[in-house]
């Protein structure tokens, strides 16, 4: 018994520190505390008409693999005579964090986008979306990956 006890003692450390949040990663979740100080978002930081509403980001918590990571992003219906102008998608720890950018060239005043997406191990995920309007959409999501997919270099 007292082995088993030291064995426990052990690990659980390493675990505690495996999974103590980042000040990223608990601004990323809070919504109220706006935009996560990503250098990757730096051309939204100052955004006067952001919104956490009307944007989902749909994807597991946990992926076994970060080389095909499924994800669905959904965009509720937006009012009259406002549509989707562009959507990104930044990663906090990929080695390219603008995973991607769309450019609607036709109005779209819903959204339901269903893709797979690389991640480089675990981390936050923001949504932008912006419309003709001058809003700026944006949802987060924290995905812990146990197997990373991009490395530096591959």
């Amino acid at each position: 018994m007292k082995r088993r006890l030291f064995c426990w003692a052990w690990l659980l450390p390493w675990a505690v520190s495996a999974q103590a949040p980042t000040e990223a990663w608990t601004q990323a979740l809070r919504p109220e505390l706006g935009l996560p100080k990503w250098p990757a978002l730096k051309h939204w930081q100052t955004h006067p008409r952001l919104s956490h509403t009307g944007l989902r980001l749909e994807m597991e918590h946990i992926a076994d693999n970060g080389n095909s990571v499924p994800l669905r992003l959904c965009c509720e219906a937006l009012p009259a005579q406002e549509h989707l102008r562009q959507l990104h998608l930044i990663s906090e720890r990929n080695p390219r964090p603008e995973i991607f950018k769309l450019e609607f060239l036709q109005p779209l005043n819903t959204l339901d986008l269903s893709t797979r997406i690389r991640l480089a191990g675990t981390q936050n995920l923001i949504a932008l979306a912006e419309t003709n309007q001058g809003r700026v959409l944006w949802v987060s999501h924290h995905i812990s990956v146990t197997d990373s997919a991009c490395v530096e270099g591959a």
